[in-house]
């Protein structure tokens, strides 16, 4: 694939994942926004760097999304540990 002629199916090919790479996470920051489950720092962080994963082919561009990502995760397992009901003592 490496030594293969560049045609334009392949820079069309190339050129849509990372619009739709980029386009997938700045919705994906906006729904979880709009959804108020976590602070709005870390939404706000997954539209950035969603917007900014459009070079995510290049190695310094991955990691916003993977800390706004990271983030989140953290926060909903910081989240989940103090939502547990506590079972009822019977009387």
């Amino acid at each position: 694939m490496f030594t293969a002629e560049k045609t334009i199916t392949l820079q069309v090919g190339a050129l849509a994942a990372y619009l739709l790479f980029a386009l997938g996470w700045v919705l994906f920051g906006i729904a979880v926004l709009r959804a108020r489950v976590v602070p709005v720092a870390i939404p706000v962080a997954l539209v950035i760097a969603g917007a900014l994963g459009y070079q995510s082919g290049l190695s310094p561009y991955g990691a916003p999304i993977g800390l706004a990502v990271a983030a989140l995760g953290a926060e909903l397992i910081r989240a989940s540990h103090g939502a547990r009901p506590v079972p009822a003592q019977g009387r």
